[in-house]
């Protein structure tokens, strides 16, 4: 091969690679056109699928990126069409900046950008309004608001993936929150707020666990039942009877009152048993059991 071979050679390879970098950037100004058409068609329609479409404009946005590195500037025109913004007419075709292109698809990630947020954090921000209430009472308020923690930080992370800072600010639920915002007012609040309502839970159920028992006792208060003898009444307030002598079931708070001698009739592994209690007023002098019947009967006969 002669040197003018060798240099018609390198001409050659030198046009098809200029030729091959010419046909990319033009596939790719030909991508960012029906990308930026189709975000400014999505303008004024609902967004049905936001994932989709922020998918689609990360994709614009790519592109431009590709073409800004491959020496299309951002106030090149290139090829875009009728009713995108910045699109003028030249002959028979559209042309717009490379960066009012870029705008456009912009406009539309911030959008489903927003609207997946909104979204994702429905949950997390339903439970902060719910908590943050000073009345908030929830058994399960700790469990709860921890998930929904959990859920407000997967949200917040996915937005930062996507391309959202710390700073940006999103409109949800009619009110402007940055992402940093979302994290330490909602996120990070969240588990103290739940908890603070499954306590309010306990309190309000010891309160009223208590008012059912003052209320369970004060007949056999006001029957004179003090000291052993009423706690001994408030412990077995959930057991099936408490026996007199003979193993007889004690029927009124003022049987309780007279007897001496009270029982409590059970069945464990090996048998019947006889608790055997004996008061000398309303305090207890005496505690044994009785155990190993082989009948219920026989265990009662033992209260004596």
């Amino acid at each position: 091969m002669n040197w003018k071979t060798s240099v018609t050679a390198l001409v050659l390879v030198a046009s098809a690679a200029s030729n091959a970098f010419a046909d990319r950037k033009t596939d790719v100004l030909q991508q960012i056109d029906a990308d930026s058409a189709h975000a400014a068609a999505m303008e004024s329609r609902d967004l049905r699928d936001a994932g989709h479409e922020r998918e689609i404009a990360e994709g614009c946005l790519e592109r431009v990126q590709i073409a800004v590195d491959e020496g299309v500037k951002p106030t090149d025109e290139v090829p875009s069409r009728e009713g995108v913004p910045g699109a003028r007419k030249k002959g028979n075709n559209y042309y717009a900046p490379l960066k009012a292109l870029e705008t456009v698809c912009r406009n539309l990630h911030r959008r489903a950008l927003t609207e997946e947020l909104a979204w994702d954090l429905r949950d997390p921000l339903a439970a902060y309004e719910r908590y943050s209430k000073p009345d908030a009472s929830d058994e399960a308020g700790a469990l709860f608001a921890d998930s929904a923690a959990d859920a407000c930080r997967k949200a917040l992370d996915g937005a930062v993936k996507h391309g959202a800072s710390e700073t940006d600010t999103f409109a949800i639920n009619k009110k402007d929150w940055t992402i940093a915002d979302l994290r330490a007012q909602v996120c990070d609040k969240l588990p103290a707020l739940g908890k603070q309502a499954r306590e309010r839970f306990d309190t309000a159920k010891d309160a009223s666990t208590k008012s059912e028992m003052e209320e369970y006792l004060a007949p056999f208060k006001k029957a004179g039942i003090s000291g052993d003898k009423l706690k001994l009444v408030a412990d077995e307030k959930d057991s099936d009877y408490l026996r007199k002598k003979g193993g007889y079931i004690i029927e009124t708070p003022k049987e309780i009152a007279k007897a001496s001698l009270i029982c409590i009739q059970g069945e464990a592994d090996d048998g019947y048993y006889i608790h055997i209690l004996t008061f000398k007023g309303n305090k207890l002098v005496s505690d044994k059991l009785k155990d190993g019947f082989s009948k219920k009967e026989k265990a009662l006969d033992a209260c004596k």
